[in-house]
C-alpha cells in the first residue's frame, strides 16, 4: 500500500499492486491536487501572472486564462507532466505532495495563452 501526503487534500491511498491500477489510481490523487491549487489560483489569477511575468493582464486575456484554467481542469491528468510524483510511488511508501509540478503545468498552460495572445 502506498500513502500520498497532500496539505491540500489529506492522505490518500494506493492500494492496487499492479502498474496500470497504481497509475489510474494516483490520476485521480493528481488531479483532486490539482483541481484545489487551480481553484486557489482562479480566485487571483492576475496578481499570480503579475508575481510570475511582471505583466498585468487586460481583461480579456485574463478571461481566456481563467477558461483555459478551468478547461486544464476537465481534462484528464497526463502522468508524463508529473513523472517525479509518479517514479516516488513506484519507489516509496510514504510520498508528500508539493504544488511545484502543479505550477509548471500551469506555468506552461500560462506561457502558451500569453504567446497565442502576443501573436494574435
Amino acid at each position: 500500500m502506498k500513502t500520498i501526503k497532500s496539505t491540500l487534500i489529506g492522505a490518500k491511498q494506493i492500494s492496487s499492486t499492479q502498474k496500470h491500477d497504481i497509475e489510474r489510481e494516483l490520476k485521480d490523487i493528481v488531479a483532486m491536487h490539482r483541481d484545489v491549487v487551480i481553484n486557489h489560483l482562479l480566485k487571483d489569477v492576475d496578481s499570480y501572472v503579475y508575481y510570475k511575468k511582471g505583466v498585468k493582464l487586460n481583461p480579456t486575456v485574463g478571461a481566456k486564462l481563467k477558461q483555459r484554467l478551468i478547461d486544464l481542469k476537465k481534462n484528464p491528468v497526463d502522468l508524463n507532466k508529473y513523472q517525479t510524483i509518479l517514479d516516488a510511488v513506484e519507489n516509496r511508501a510514504l510520498i508528500h505532495l508539493d504544488n511545484g509540478p502543479f505550477y509548471i503545468e500551469i506555468d506552461e498552460l500560462i506561457e502558451s495563452e500569453m504567446a497565442s495572445e502576443a501573436v494574435g
